[in-house]
């Protein structure tokens, strides 16, 4: 839906904030969702930002790639950590009855 109801003033100064001009004659408003450039030579400029944007999806997947893999490394070290608290008790309870047969 269309929302045609002017922006508020601090909604404008916002999206002026991260403005970047060099000249009278271009304009570059940078968000993380989406940028306008205007300039009668923007080329190097829209090379850049797809550069970017190619940078911050590898930085995404390496992301995810490191969550997955700390995720793993905790259910493992959770695991053997129960495996060893299980070994522990059984051995305490082996050790236990030879200490009780021992003391007799």
């Amino acid at each position: 839906m269309l929302n045609r109801q002017p922006l508020s003033d601090q909604e404008i100064e916002d999206a002026l904030a991260v403005r970047i001009s060099y000249s009278m004659n271009d304009i570059l408003l940078v968000d993380w969702n989406a940028a306008l450039l205007v300039d009668s030579e923007g080329d190097d400029v829209r090379a850049l930002l797809e550069f970017s944007n190619v940078e911050l999806l590898e930085m995404r997947y390496v992301d995810q790639k490191l969550d997955r893999a700390l995720d793993q490394a905790y259910e493992t070290l959770a695991r053997r950590s129960m495996e060893f608290t299980v070994g522990f008790q059984i051995l305490q309870c082996r050790f236990g009855k030879v200490d009780r047969i021992a003391s007799r």
